[in-house]
């Protein structure tokens, strides 16, 4: 209140407005009310009916993403889009500090999330230090040429699986002499699904070769029909398993 009193003061400031879902604070009402009697002001103030926005805001969002058809899985973190976007940049930092810390290096083998991966992790200053490379692998053959990938296995478990998203990690851990290999494989939308495999599934899978053995994570997606949501979300996702293994 006492910016307010000097924002009045100076510039000459005597009629006020109270809005937003801050407004249906009880204490804040009783004080303006108590500083339009004492300095003369003439202040609105909404009823409280009228100061849900920030529920209203919440609930019509929820409305049109599901006409969308977006849809979370039930592996989905209960926090507010916008900590979760803010912690990404600090992780991708995080990711790069311990790479170097252990003097190891990554490599990346993306389908649908077309070079996302490789691109985060290459966005810190001293990335060479870190990353081998990344390999974009989105039609079938490229995977097999490239990645090492058996065609039985793409047969047997379809290419959107945790089975071939894992060989991917593998294939370019290996072929780029790289500690930690990356792989993402999916249908990102908006077309593209079959009733096996709905648009938004998303396989990811990172594997780290160690002394004692290979230490691995994978994680299935299940989001909606926005591409552009999908591919994010599953280039934040992979960062997140990286960084369990970093």
């Amino acid at each position: 209140m006492k910016k307010l009193r000097q924002a009045a003061k100076d510039l000459g400031i005597d009629q006020v407005a109270l809005a937003g879902g801050v407004s249906a604070n009880t204490g804040l009402r009783a004080a303006f009310e108590e500083h339009a009697k004492r300095y003369g002001w003439k202040i609105f103030i909404p009823k409280f009916a009228y100061t849900t926005d920030n529920a209203a805001m919440v609930a019509m969002n929820g409305y049109f993403s599901y006409m969308e058809g977006r849809r979370a899985g039930l592996d989905a973190v209960p926090f507010a889009r916008v900590t979760i976007d803010m912690s990404q940049a600090n992780i991708t930092e995080q990711i790069a500090l311990s790479l170097q810390r252990e003097a190891l290096t990554i490599a990346t083998a993306e389908s649908c999330t077309v070079g996302g991966v490789c691109a985060r992790l290459g966005s810190v200053a001293g990335a060479s230090a870190y990353l081998r490379g990344g390999v974009v692998a989105y039609q079938i053959p490229l995977k097999i040429e490239l990645l090492g990938l058996s065609p039985q296995l793409i047969e047997h478990h379809g290419v959107v699986s945790e089975e071939v998203a894992l060989g991917m990690a593998r294939g370019v851990r290996e072929r780029l002499h790289a500690d930690i290999g990356v792989g993402t494989t999916g249908v990102a939308g908006p077309s593209g699904g079959s009733p096996e495999c709905p648009v938004g599934t998303i396989w990811i899978a990172v594997s780290r070769g160690c002394p004692e053995g290979e230490r691995i994570r994978t994680k299935k997606l299940s989001l909606g029909g926005d591409r552009a949501h999908n591919i994010s979300e599953a280039i934040d996702q992979a960062l997140l398993l990286v960084s369990e293994l970093t």
